[in-house]
């Protein structure tokens, strides 16, 4: 749901589905927009009236209220052709991507993209679902385990992201996540959704 309380739908073969608070609806597809493809695979919506687009083909942003799709930068054209499993932003203003290939962390003050995969501690590069903590620390759950990342920055220096991962041994007991299954509740609890 946007600012504007109009509820967005992604399709797996039918492109974005806005459906307005008046009952009227709309279908943003490759025929009537810059969308290279109709397989959406996440959706965010903050509260600056940008709605983050994961495709099967890429990363896009769309302007809820001026209804158009914002010029893609440096950073978001080297997201082509990354398939998109998940999406979520937190406090900073870092917008979080998950893909097949790792986590990329989207700096859209600065236009600056970081990459998070094995080697710098993610537990799996196939990302299931991102959810940030009331800490904004982040929680990532893969195909292999669910890795905490904890975010920080000095002043005048990128931002860093400190990995820590769990795996079977830590607990887990063969977790299997679904995804893009998370939820933060009230009291601050990160629920992460799987199978046994």
């Amino acid at each position: 749901e946007d600012e504007q309380n109009n509820l967005w739908f992604g399709t797996i073969n039918n492109g974005l589905i806005c459906l307005r608070q008046d009952g009227s609806d709309s279908w943003i597809t490759m025929d009537n927009s810059d969308l290279r493809t109709t397989s959406i695979t996440a959706l965010h919506c903050d509260r600056k009236r940008k709605l983050y687009i994961g495709t099967s083909t890429g990363f896009y942003i769309y302007q809820t209220d001026l209804r158009k799709f914002l010029k893609p930068t440096p950073c978001i054209q080297q997201l082509t052709n990354e398939f998109v499993t998940t999406l979520d932003k937190d406090k900073h203003g870092l917008v979080w991507i998950g893909t097949r290939t790792g986590i990329r962390i989207y700096d859209e003050k600065n236009d600056t993209l970081y990459s998070l995969t094995e080697n710098e501690g993610l537990s799996y590069n196939y990302v299931r679902a991102i959810i940030a903590d009331n800490k904004q620390n982040i929680w990532a759950s893969t195909d292999h385990g669910l890795t905490y990342i904890r975010t920080s920055k000095k002043a005048n220096a990128p931002y860093e992201f400190v990995c820590t991962p769990f795996y079977d041994e830590d607990g887990l007991e063969n977790a299997t996540f679904n995804n893009d299954a998370t939820c933060l509740t009230t009291d601050g609890c990160c629920v992460i959704g799987y199978t046994s």
